[in-house]
């Protein structure tokens, strides 16, 4: 087990304390599982996170999955600084009904010395599959 994830332990079913971002913070997503190159968050799909037909945002959507991929390297190993080259959004289903809670799950797909490739999925709780989204990360430092 990386430092990382054994640090990411006891956080598990709580919302990060110490955010670094004030959106992520915004987000308020749950840590609910931390494994070596994946995590998974919860968010609950808040009134203010809805576009005007009632449906979660497509923007909170790459919102969530940007915050959530970028957290991921952490877990693999890469302490140093790093953004995305691009963020790739599939969505495929609405989420719709009243403050329902969704599920962002993460992988490191490929890791390299100056590039990350990792996924993300959004489901709800039924596992049901809303959207998809990739991401290459740069690491600034090479």
């Amino acid at each position: 087990m990386s430092d990382m994830i054994a640090a990411l332990q006891p956080l598990l079913g709580k919302p990060l304390p110490q955010h670094p971002s004030s959106f992520g913070r915004w987000l308020d997503g749950i840590l609910e599982k931390a494994e070596l190159g994946s995590l998974t968050f919860r968010f609950k799909v808040r009134e203010e996170m809805r576009n005007p037909l009632g449906v979660l945002h497509g923007g909170v959507i790459s919102g969530i999955m940007d915050d959530v991929i970028g957290a991921t390297l952490l877990t693999s190993g890469v302490y140093t600084n790093f953004t995305s080259i691009n963020l790739n959004v599939e969505f495929i289903a609405s989420v719709k009904g009243h403050e329902p809670e969704v599920l962002a799950t993460t992988k490191v797909v490929k890791q390299g010395r100056r590039t990350s490739n990792v996924e993300c999925l959004l489901t709800d709780d039924s596992g049901k599959l809303l959207a998809k989204g990739h991401s290459v990360l740069i690491n600034l430092e090479q």
